[in-house]
C-alpha cells in the first residue's frame, strides 16, 4: 500500500488553533478550520485527518 503525506500547518495562539492541510505535491492548502487550544480538539484533528495510509506531518 502506498503511503500518502498530508502536511499540516497549525498557527497556535493562547486560546485557538488556525489549521490548514496541504496534501503531497503542488496543490493548494486547504483551510480546515479554528479548533479551542485543547488536547481533547487537537486528539480530534489528528483522528479526523488520519486515515489508513496517511501520513501526518505537522509544522
Amino acid at each position: 500500500m502506498k503511503t500518502i503525506t498530508k502536511f499540516v500547518g497549525l498557527d497556535v495562539s493562547k486560546e485557538n488553533i488556525a489549521v490548514a492541510v496541504a496534501d503531497e505535491g503542488r496543490g493548494e492548502p486547504r483551510y480546515i478550520g479554528m479548533f479551542p487550544h485543547t488536547v481533547e480538539a487537537v486528539r480530534s484533528l489528528v483522528h479526523r485527518l488520519s486515515a489508513d495510509g496517511v501520513e501526518l506531518e505537522f509544522c
